[in-house]
């Protein structure tokens, strides 16, 4: 990495920090997040430790809307404007441009998540005294590496296309197509993998995903969908630091981080490639 590199990155996250759509977001989400958060800790069966491995189904959407807003104009606003051909010009190459880009945009989704995170946390230690650092820590940084590779992906997509409009309609149609908003890949997608391991369309295996009592086919195909890679790996991290909640089994977990590991660098390499083939002049 160098200097180049790292002033794209401290002139895009000056200019990207002013945002009024950012900040607005930002507040949307802690006044969506922190409420829910406070009533799922009033009253039920589940344990506190229980509770914290939910944290991340909430998330998984908020965290999305978030890189969205923060990462999806990151390179095809300069485009758009004419403005990449004077980044481009100065001394540098077009990978300090996607570096730089990418640099910045992620420390805006952390400047923005972490302090949602750390209010959470106080919420815990206000409700029940004590931080419960061992197993909320590790569900933080876990849903920070998800909102790292959301944003590489989506980087990724903005350095792809010359559209802003484009760059968001591949975002938006690739997590409609993995969410459980309207179940494309549950349709889809699973009937195919429960056929040809049993003989049936059924896909009643896949409730028990996450849970250690999953058949071991079940554990390794529903990790192809990045969300749901997601959602298993975090009750994954809570079983590993309490004995109350089973262990699942290793392998496809760590088939599933492979999985998210791939969905956040494929784009991003795919994007970078396609940047580097782009006449700009």
């Amino acid at each position: 990495m160098n200097s180049r590199t790292l002033t794209i990155a401290r002139e895009d996250f000056r200019r990207a920090l002013r945002s009024r759509l950012l900040w607005g977001t930002f507040t949307l989400i802690s006044l969506l997040m922190i409420p829910t958060f406070w009533q799922s800790l009033r009253g039920g069966t589940f344990t506190v430790r229980e509770k914290i491995t939910y944290i991340p189904y909430d998330f998984r959407m908020y965290v999305v809307i978030l890189v969205a807003v923060v990462t999806y104009n990151a390179i095809v606003s300069e485009r758009e404007k004419g403005t990449i051909r004077l980044l481009i010009g100065l001394p540098g190459t077009r990978r300090d441009v996607i570096l730089g880009k990418l640099i910045s945009r992620v420390s805006l989704v952390l400047i923005t998540l972490v302090p949602i995170l750390f209010i959470l946390d106080v919420i815990l230690a206000v409700k029940y005294g004590t931080l419960y650092l061992d197993t909320y820590l590790p569900i933080a940084f876990w849903i920070i590496a998800y909102g790292v590779l959301w944003s590489g992906f989506t980087v990724g997509l903005s350095a792809m296309f010359s559209s802003r409009y484009r760059t968001l309609a591949a975002l938006t149609c690739t997590y409609l197509f993995f969410s459980s908003m309207v179940d494309i890949w549950s349709t889809l997608v699973l009937p195919v993998f429960s056929f040809l391991f049993t003989g049936t369309f059924s896909t009643r295996w896949y409730s028990s995903l996450g849970t250690g009592t999953e058949p071991l086919w079940v554990g390794f195909t529903g990790r192809l969908n990045p969300i749901s890679a997601f959602l298993a790996g975090s009750e994954w991290i809570v079983s590993l630091t309490t004995s109350t909640i089973s262990t699942t089994h290793l392998l496809p977990n760590l088939f599933g981080i492979m999985v998210l590991a791939f969905f956040g660098g494929g784009p991003l390499i795919v994007g970078y490639w396609r940047f580097c083939q782009v006449d700009l002049t």
